[in-house]
């Protein structure tokens, strides 16, 4: 089953940069819908949970299926900055 996160990982794996920074609302653009009031609320939304068991699908089958980590999350200004995985 095809996840919504999915179009996330399509636009990491193009981008191809060492760190990018999106805010929440191109996220959302990238997705085709908004994201969860979670994701606004909670830096834990947004940690890199790759356990196939996990509840976690937007980090597994997201930004970590795009190659990338989650290095920093500012809900402050709405951003979050991903780091491309060198392993």
């Amino acid at each position: 089953m095809a996840s919504v996160y999915e179009p996330l990982a399509e636009w990491l794996q193009r981008h191809g940069g060492a760190t990018i920074t999106l805010d929440f609302g191109q996220i959302e653009t990238i997705l085709g819908r908004r994201l969860p009031p979670s994701a606004h609320r909670y830096d834990r939304w947004w940690s890199n949970e790759d356990d196939p068991a996990s509840t976690h699908s937007q980090s597994r089958r997201g930004w970590m299926a795009g190659g990338y980590a989650v290095s920093s999350v500012d809900r402050n200004f709405s951003s979050v900055t991903f780091v491309r995985n060198t392993e």
